[in-house]
């Protein structure tokens, strides 16, 4: 058995999704990959991907398993161009984002279904990357995958197959899955007449993005050096240094944050 793609349905909760499964728990040596498609990171420096998945408990399967395990692994690879090619499947090529377990519970009986949801955070440098996941023995269900590449959607409700852009790739691919992308930014702000522009956060949480504004129409830089604002990890600003003044013969609107033309009234 392969990576299989099912329904997952329970009406009290609300849910009908598309999950992929595999549970070659009676093989020996199992090696079953599946990919999500090609991820352009856009201005991203760190992606965020958060899975929801279900494992069964080896007691489940006693005497017959041969290779039980109840854990995963995700990784990930760079690449600097998208093609129709599927990614390489040597894990060798992958680096390890980590071997995901059911922390919050693997489910024993077949009426007990816990749904688990793991976040892990990558650094990308690349045009984009693809990430895998790689079950050797264990009975899994991946019920949806979030990318969040630090506020934006890119691309988001896959329920019915991926986007056009995406059509071409194998179907070994995680076609189905509620697969949804995200980059989280510092959002594009006027202060002190000064416009910052959506600036991505840093690839650590602890690190911030130096921004340096520019004049809004009109106005010109207070001081020596140019107005500079810090973006945190979280996606907000903080600290503003330095500013911009109206230029003579303008007004200052201090709500809107413009320089008008001064006008006489006589």
């Amino acid at each position: 058995m392969h990576w299989v793609e099912e329904s997952y349905i329970n009406f009290e909760k609300g849910i009908n999704w598309r999950s992929y499964v595999v549970c070659d728990v009676t093989k020996q040596n199992v090696n079953n990959w599946v990919w999500t498609p090609f991820i352009e990171r856009g201005l991203a420096n760190l992606i965020y991907i958060e899975v929801k998945f279900t494992i069964r408990d080896c007691s489940l399967f006693p005497g017959y398993a041969l290779s039980c395990k109840e854990t995963f692994s995700l990784l990930y690879y760079e690449f600097d161009v998208a093609t129709r090619e599927p990614p390489p499947w040597e894990p060798d090529s992958y680096k390890s984002v980590g071997r995901i377990a059911a922390g919050e519970g693997r489910f024993n009986a077949n009426n007990e279904v816990v749904i688990n949801t793991e976040t892990k955070a990558v650094k990308v440098t690349k045009k984009g990357v693809y990430f895998a996941f790689r079950d050797q023995g264990a009975c899994i269900s991946i019920m949806a995958v979030k990318l969040i590449l630090k506020i934006k959607t890119i691309y988001s409700n896959f329920m019915h197959g991926i986007a056009a852009a995406y059509m071409d790739i194998p179907t070994k691919l995680l076609f189905g899955l509620c697969l949804q992308v995200y980059y989280i930014v510092c959002p594009e702000v006027v202060i002190n007449f000064a416009n910052f522009s959506a600036t991505p956060t840093a690839r650590e949480l602890t690190q911030i993005e130096h921004a340096t504004g520019k004049c809004v129409d009109n106005a010109e830089v207070v001081g020596g050096g140019p107005p500079t604002y810090l973006c945190k990890g979280d996606g907000k600003w903080y600290l503003p240094s330095g500013g911009c003044k109206c230029k003579a013969g303008f007004e200052a609107d201090i709500e809107a944050q413009t320089c008008i033309k001064f006008c006489r009234l006589f």
